[in-house]
């Protein structure tokens, strides 16, 4: 049986009797367990009243089971020291509060150690792993040579820097042990010549080097006893023996120089994915070929997007006073800008140099057939109700494909009209075909064809101008009456008195004629055109045929019309100072053809008006396998 304390129970007494309003009837057994314990004792007595269960830390045995203050770590108020006082530690105090110690109160704590001389971390151990003692001192640097040696100080456990120290310096030829490695002047005469590395400081005249100037390094290989100032150059060993910046032929003591010229344009256009042969020569030869020649792309501008291994050289070809090589500009439309610097250096030192462009040749229009071009200009006589067809070609480009667009003033006239104008070919010759939509009436059309390159987006074009002239048609045998190339007139002169009756109306001949007539030209202003190169059927035709007229026609005009030559015509002046024919189309050309002129003094027979160039152009007339005579 357990044995309550006096104060337990008086404790617990006034608990129930304040549990009860005050008032506690019967009495505690003394043989049983006021704890209402079942082991032992009366329990008849016991007051049917609560016990406080909680227990606070203040000394008293608050929920009456013996023991006071169970569980608690500390008496409330009671205070007990804390922390430590080594080194610059500071102790504290703790005070107990609600059964726990608090905070330690006052304490200072270790801190990282410090090289300041105390002991900051409270480990016993004053600046432990410092490399110094605050304020010592110690002897630094050297005194070798021209060097002073200095004072170092420990300042926060560090050595500071070494003051007043005269450091070693890069050794120059001075008589001085400059880098103060107990040797004089070392490396001013490497290769024991007597001449002073060029590469060094001079003072004075140092016993090392007594043969270099003063104040002078004048060695340029001090690891070569043959080359300095004093040696002599020789000719062909690619070395400047003398140290006098001048290798070889080119030295002015003695060896001759080389020159050196690279043929050609400057800057050279080399077509983009083409190869070149850029030859270079110089002077004097070398028969023998003991120089060597060598071709090198030094730079590439602009810098960025382009480089020098753009361009490709092949195997250079080399002879007595030459040297070629191969180059290749790239095939990328992006290095249309860049220039290249290509050098031939011949022998080491001799070289010259050219710039190096890959370029796109514009596209361009180089026939229109079946029109004529005069400086530029592109024109074609049709008869009037054909349906003629136009083939332009652009067959100087190595691009394909290259695409036409025609446009125009009259592009309504042709059956592709609108967006279905543009074409491409892939193919060489590159062209494109287009044809009126409908028979054409009298009257002048403009037209233009351009021709486009995707590479580079180069455009050229060409203006044509397309003359539709009204006809009377004639043919060799014709019985019609001129309306029509099915219903010729057989008479060329016939032909010429009926057109005279409309301006701007044309003699259109058909097939192959001959006519044995003599001509009487109609006096202008009408004076008709006689037109050849039309088939029977009146379409123009490319075969180019002949006109023959074998009699007098003084004063005929003769325009070469779609077929750009005029074949086989043979033609007799009627009268001494008469033209036989004038010829007035563009650059005409007489192919195979025979002018006879009349006895007597007297002009030539042919005259050529250039109509389209002005009064004051030259005009040209070329005649092939042709020839004059005159008459008996």
């Amino acid at each position: 049986m357990r044995r309550l304390s006096i104060l337990s129970l008086v404790t617990c007494a006034a608990l129930m009797a304040a549990a009860c309003g005050g008032k506690v009837t019967g009495t505690i057994p003394t043989g049983g367990d006021p704890t209402g314990d079942p082991g032992g004792g009366d329990q008849s007595n016991q007051l049917p009243c609560p016990v406080i269960e909680a227990e606070i830390c203040d000394g008293l045995d608050n929920n009456c089971d013996g023991q006071y203050d169970e569980g608690c770590t500390c008496t409330d108020s009671d205070t007990q020291p804390c922390g430590s006082d080594a080194g610059e530690c500071v102790a504290g105090v703790q005070t107990c509060s609600g059964g726990a110690w608090g905070e330690c109160a006052g304490v200072v704590g270790p801190a990282f150690e410090s090289c300041d001389g105390l002991d900051n971390d409270c480990d016993g151990d004053v600046d432990e792993g410092c490399p110094c003692t605050e304020n010592d001192t110690q002897p630094c640097g050297s005194d070798v040579g021209e060097c002073v040696a200095g004072l170092q100080t420990c300042t926060g456990g560090v050595w500071g820097a070494c003051a007043d120290e005269v450091g070693p310096t890069a050794e120059s030829c001075d008589g001085l042990d400059n880098d103060c490695d107990e040797a004089v002047d070392d490396g001013c005469d490497d290769d024991g010549d007597d001449y002073c590395d060029a590469a060094l400081t001079v003072v004075g005249t140092p016993a090392v080097c007594p043969n270099s100037a003063a104040d002078t390094g004048d060695d340029c290989d001090d690891d070569d006893p043959t080359i300095n100032p004093g040696a002599a150059e020789v000719c062909d060993d690619l070395i400047d023996n003398d140290c006098d910046e001048l290798t070889d032929l080119e030295d002015a003591t003695g060896c001759p120089a080389i020159n050196v010229t690279i043929e050609g344009e400057d800057p050279r256009r080399i077509p983009h994915g083409a190869t070149q042969t850029v030859r270079a020569v110089f002077t004097p030869t070398d028969p023998e070929q003991v120089w060597p020649r060598v071709w090198t792309v030094l730079a590439a501008e602009p810098s960025v997007g382009c480089a020098t291994g753009d361009l490709t050289l092949g195997a250079p070809v080399d002879s007595a006073g030459a040297t070629q090589v191969p180059v290749t500009v790239p095939d990328d439309p992006a290095k249309l800008g860049c220039a290249y610097t290509l050098e031939a250096r011949v022998n080491g030192y001799a070289f010259a140099t050219v710039e190096v462009r890959m370029v796109n040749a514009v596209p361009r229009i180089t026939e229109l057939r079946p029109a004529l071009e005069v400086d530029g200009a592109w024109s074609a006589r049709v008869p009037a109700g054909s349906t003629p067809t136009f083939i332009a070609r652009a067959n100087n480009d190595p691009d394909a494909p290259l695409s036409f667009r025609w446009a125009g003033d009259d592009l309504a006239q042709l059956s592709c009209a609108g967006t279905a104008c543009v074409s491409s070919d892939d193919t060489q010759p590159f062209e494109s075909q287009v044809q009126w939509a409908a028979p054409a009436t009298a009257g002048s059309y403009q037209l233009t064809v351009f021709v486009h390159d995707a590479f580079g987006g180069g455009e050229g074009s060409a203006a044509l101008t397309v003359e539709v002239d009204a006809c009377v048609w004639v043919a060799e045998g014709g019985s019609g009456d001129g309306s029509a190339a099915t219903s010729p007139l057989g008479v060329i002169q016939a032909g010429l008195d009926l057109a005279k009756e409309s301006a701007g109306t044309a003699v259109c001949v058909t097939g192959d004629g001959q006519f044995d007539e003599d001509l009487v030209v109609p006096a202008s202003p009408n004076a008709p055109d006689l037109l050849g190169g039309f088939a029977t059927n009146g379409t123009p035709d490319l075969t180019r045929r002949p006109i023959i007229v074998s009699s007098a026609a003084t004063g005929l005009r003769f325009a070469t019309g779609y077929a750009g030559e005029l074949n086989h015509l043979a033609l007799r002046q009627s009268s001494a100072g008469a033209a036989a024919v004038t010829v007035r189309e563009a650059a005409p050309v007489l192919v195979d053809c025979q002018i006879t002129l009349a006895g007597g003094a007297g002009p030539i027979g042919v005259v050529v008006e250039d109509d389209l160039a002005g009064p004051t152009a030259p005009t040209r007339l070329t005649m092939r396998a042709g020839w004059l005579r005159t008459a008996a």
